[in-house]
């Protein structure tokens, strides 16, 4: 017998012990004390059983008791809670972010017209200190002043300006330019 078959097999006849038992107890009406002991062994062993039948399966997505830390969390300061910013470029140009918990050495962006999703802008991001080497760097992007006012996408990607793809982003920001 194969050693995947023993366990579910193994469970198919105490589930048929445990069937009879279980009859046995209700014929008694529950005065043995002998059968409901043996009814409570037989049923913590199939709740055994079957835990280790399941514990063992990786199943996607994997559930766990704690938060997983985000791998390339990258968030721009000037945003709002729900992902909008609002840029007015007579005052400023520059958006500043921090990207966290670092897996590559090479990340980008683009911006994107809201209504039909043109590519606008699409640059490599450059961290202050000029390498991605710590788990939190700080970044700036330099908007053109020659912008249209309206409101954009902009996507962030933990790849090269080359290598992004479609709905791959990681992060999308609503960004909204005025003068």
């Amino acid at each position: 017998m194969k050693k995947e078959n023993f366990i579910p097999i193994l469970l198919m006849v105490l589930s048929f012990v445990f069937i009879i038992i279980s009859f046995i107890v209700f014929v008694t009406k529950g005065k043995k004390y002998y059968f409901i002991k043996q009814k409570l062994k037989i049923g913590a062993l199939i709740i055994s059983f079957l835990a280790i039948l399941n514990g063992c399966k990786r199943s996607q997505p994997e559930i766990t008791c704690y938060d997983v830390a985000i791998i390339n969390s990258v968030k721009i300061q000037s945003s709002d809670n729900e992902g909008f910013i609002n840029l007015k470029l007579s005052e400023n140009n520059i958006l500043k972010g921090n990207i966290s918990t670092l897996n590559t050495k090479t990340y980008s962006f683009r911006i994107l017209t809201k209504e039909n999703k043109e590519v606008v802008i699409s640059e490599n991001i450059l961290p202050f200190d000029g390498n991605f080497d710590s788990q939190n760097e700080l970044f700036e992007i330099s908007i053109n002043k020659d912008i249209k006012e309206g409101e954009y996408f902009i996507e962030t990607f933990a790849c090269d300006k080359s290598q992004q793809v479609q709905n791959m982003f990681s992060y999308q920001y609503v960004l909204k330019i005025e003068k």
